[in-house]
């Protein structure tokens, strides 16, 4: 699943912000790179102040630890894929 960002009309912190779909599309992200862009889009949801502080660094622990389990699962491909092409 690929991220792609939501418009969220307006300037009112957390109005139109949902963090429970953010969380639960962060979770649902399966590559390093989805996960970096979603970051991005948060970090600039945040400077535009679309949403508050609490939501910023909960939305960063959920993506932190999304990164170290997809690329963790990149590492073990990786290391399979390897270990079957020298012993072939």
């Amino acid at each position: 699943m690929e991220f792609r960002a939501f418009s969220n009309p307006g300037n009112n912190k957390s109005k139109n912000f949902d963090l429970i779909q953010y969380q639960r599309d962060a979770r649902a992200l399966t590559t390093p790179q989805s996960v970096f862009q979603m970051w991005e889009d948060v970090c600039r949801k945040y400077e535009m102040g679309t949403i508050a502080q609490n939501e910023w660094e909960e939305l960063k622990d959920t993506l932190w630890s999304v990164l170290a389990e997809t690329s963790k699962l990149q590492r073990q491909i990786d290391s399979s894929f390897s270990t079957k092409t020298n012993a072939a």
